[in-house]
């Protein structure tokens, strides 16, 4: 399960603000009848205030025990977290907000002591009302921080569910050279594929089996489509998080370069890959019904003879993929 996928949508300041105090607007405690007209008064704003306060601490601390700890997170997620909103400044914001929570009941509690010391309701309701004053001030300069939390939810929640013990297989490789119509062949005996926002980037998670057992397959678009000497650093720590989760890369190449590269650049992005990750990578030669035969033994000069030939689209060669990885996947 991504370990974001849980939290809740976090409202801005001046909802968090209006939700206080309404409730704080229909408490009523319940008092004696004989209680003194004085006593009534200061218990019911006593009790609005700390209704403010409590409802503003306990949601700003739910928040805050809502994300998971960073430093527990699987470094995929770890890392992955770090490119979409920066680790410091998660880390930093929901320290805040938990201390925000702390500044909220010691600003209620002076306020009530002041209400418990008022010689007529009309001062005791001029508390409560400086009560609210400062607490709504307070809030909405934690406006930017709840705002930040909440665009960080929505982008991790939309992160792959990986799960860190299934064994993992990574496509790579340019754009259009079919990685996704080998993710969706494979996965057709279990179609559970969705697609993930990712920067400007597409991850696209698919599951299949295999004799019993269960197999992650994970497809990188628009993500290796030039060397990495070429990358900027975040870029380059979404290459990192990948690895973090590949058992086996599977490299492939479209020899008819209808994907719009080259193949000389195709060729020259699987070097790159094969010097960068300490993974094993299969080479997957596709679109083989469609390619010269020359073009097809120039990337085998390069990816070795004993790469995969395919025709993804059409399925021809996924079986022989299939067993290729297991091999690797079940040493």
């Amino acid at each position: 399960m991504n370990p974001f996928m849980r939290i809740k949508p976090i409202q801005d300041a001046n909802k968090f603000i209006d939700m206080a105090f309404r409730r704080a607007s229909k408490v009523e405690p319940s008092l004696p009848q004989k209680l003194p007209p004085l006593l009534k008064a200061k218990r019911r704003e006593e009790a609005r205030v700390r209704k403010v306060a409590q409802f503003l601490h306990d949601r700003f601390n739910n928040i805050v025990k809502q994300f998971p700890k960073i430093n527990d997170l699987h470094p995929f997620y770890r890392d992955l977290t770090d490119v979409l909103v920066g680790v410091d400044n998660l880390k930093k914001y929901l320290a805040s907000l938990r201390g925000a929570a702390r500044v909220i009941m010691k600003i209620a509690n002076e306020h009530i002591r002041n209400i418990r010391r008022a010689t007529d309701p009309g001062e005791a309701a001029r508390e409560r009302k400086a009560a609210y004053g400062r607490i709504a001030s307070f809030v909405k300069k934690l406006n930017e921080r709840l705002i930040f939390l909440e665009e960080a939810r929505a982008k991790l929640r939309k992160l792959p569910s990986i799960d860190p013990d299934m064994p993992t297989i990574v496509v790579a490789g340019p754009p259009n050279v079919g990685k996704s119509t080998l993710v969706r062949v494979v996965s057709t005996a279990k179609p559970e594929i969705a697609t993930y926002p990712f920067t400007t980037k597409t991850l696209i998670l698919g599951h299949f089996k295999a004799d019993s057992k269960t197999y992650q397959i994970l497809d990188t678009p628009g993500l290796l489509d030039r060397p990495l000497s070429e990358r900027n650093q975040i870029e380059l720590q979404a290459i990192m998080a990948l690895r973090h989760v590949a058992n086996v890369i599977v490299f492939m190449v479209d020899p008819s370069e209808t994907c719009g590269y080259s193949l000389d650049m195709q060729l020259s992005i699987y070097e790159d890959i094969k010097k960068s990750f300490n993974v094993p990578i299969i080479p997957t030669i596709n679109k083989v019904d469609i390619s010269p035969p020359e073009m097809i033994e120039k990337a085998k000069r390069v990816v070795g003879d004993d790469a995969i030939e395919m025709a993804a689209i059409k399925g021809k060669g996924v079986n022989d993929l299939i067993e290729k990885f297991r091999s690797f996947l079940e040493k």
